[in-house]
């Protein structure tokens, strides 16, 4: 017979597993959603993708990512409350793109995956440039979570890593773009930055 003990670990790791994997939120398939229109000349973005490991033997049931925002904001911005950092756009393939950005350097300072808040504050390498005009691909990233520790699961904290990994590439990115910025005036940066890769625009 199995103990009460062992029902609510199971019943906590499966509340855990659907936070995460779920799909409550239908978000814009990337196939068919339109980028904003550029605001100004010297406007730039930023764009990434965010997913569970694409190697079989690091996910076996291939999962699906359930990211739900990732927040950006400008370092020369005081962070005040309520403050909830850069416009951002999550598609259904779990590409991210932050438009319409003043140059600057921005920090990828949190994301969300389902209900679950994870803090980037105090790790390194998640702050970037954004030069006038620039569109900053900053990675293809895959999200692992590891076993919790009984603190951990007290305290309702995750283990886990993000790593980067090269698919999507830039040019995969910027080949998607392409065919989602008709008339958004972005699309001149889009085909400069594709041939500065050494891929002609379709």
């Amino acid at each position: 017979m199995v103990s009460i003990k062992r029902l609510a670990a199971l019943a906590s790791c499966l509340a855990i597993a659907l936070s995460i994997a779920g799909c409550e939120t239908v978000k814009p398939e990337a196939n068919s959603w339109r980028l904003p229109r550029k605001e100004g000349a010297d406007t730039g973005m930023i764009i990434g993708r965010l997913e569970y490991p694409g190697d079989p033997a690091l996910n076996p049931e291939k999962l699906v990512l359930n990211l739900r925002n990732v927040e950006f904001r400008n370092e020369a911005q005081a962070v005040r409350f309520g403050n909830v950092g850069e416009k951002s756009y999550i598609l259904d393939n779990n590409y991210f793109v932050v438009p319409n950005l003043k140059p600057g350097t921005y920090r990828l300072v949190s994301f969300r995956v389902g209900q679950l808040f994870h803090g980037l504050h105090r790790e390194e390498g998640f702050t970037y440039e954004v030069k006038p005009g620039q569109i900053k691909y900053i990675g293809s990233l895959e999200y692992s979570q590891y076993q919790q520790s009984l603190l951990q699961k007290m305290g309702k904290t995750l283990n886990y890593s993000v790593t980067r990994v090269q698919h999507p590439t830039e040019l995969d990115m910027l080949q998607w773009l392409n065919k989602a910025s008709a008339g958004s005036g972005w699309e001149p940066a889009i085909r400069k930055r594709m041939l500065e890769l050494g891929r002609w625009p379709q």
